[in-house]
């Protein structure tokens, strides 16, 4: 049968010092005490919450650490072209533009080193906040008469046709020479 009583965790060594030991920690302590009684006092009462929420915390430090050891976050050096789940794809002229001049129809600014582009007025349909379509931020994969490219879609292009893709100039040198200008692509959703 359990009993009424209160549980208490296990007692550990560091949490129930001897209050006559004379070594530094009870000097430093008892120095402490007359200077700031009040606050001695608190840690008197919350010792164990104390201790706890330090270890929580340095457990946390200790796994940003290793998780940026590892490659967790981006170095700056990796493109980010966006996330998989568009389920489209399309063939029509691949152009580009220039997406650091302003904010994008997604919301975001972006550079034009950067693998964005901007998916054409049709496919990327009608919402009164355009930053709400379902496409902004997915990953598209373009192949032009250069190669290939995987991008971010940022933005819509008012002015293409169904089909088409406006890419920044970093994407389109990796599927054609920019001089070009204009070539016939095909995508599809990563």
């Amino acid at each position: 049968m359990v009993s009424n009583k209160e549980k208490t965790l296990p007692s550990l060594p560091f949490f129930n010092k001897p209050s006559n030991e004379s070594n530094s920690d009870s000097k430093f302590m008892t120095r402490f005490s007359e200077k700031f009684p009040k606050t001695a006092e608190f840690f008197k009462k919350n010792k164990k919450p104390i201790i706890v929420s330090l270890i929580i915390f340095f457990i946390i430090i200790l796994v940003i650490i290793i998780v940026a050891a590892v490659g967790g976050f981006s170095n700056g050096d990796s493109q980010d072209t966006g996330k998989p789940g568009i389920d489209m794809s399309g063939k029509g002229d691949g152009t580009f533009y220039n997406p650091s001049v302003g904010t994008g129809s997604c919301g975001w600014q972006n550079d034009d080193s950067e693998f964005v582009a901007a998916l054409n007025a049709p496919q990327y349909g009608k919402f009164s906040d355009p930053a709400d379509s379902p496409i902004c931020g997915k990953c598209i994969k373009i192949t032009g008469p250069k190669g290939s490219v995987k991008v971010k879609l940022v933005d819509k292009c008012p002015v293409c046709k169904r089909g088409d893709i406006d890419m920044s100039p970093a994407a389109f040198k990796k599927i054609a020479e920019l001089d070009e200008g204009r070539v016939p692509i095909t995508w599809e959703g990563c």
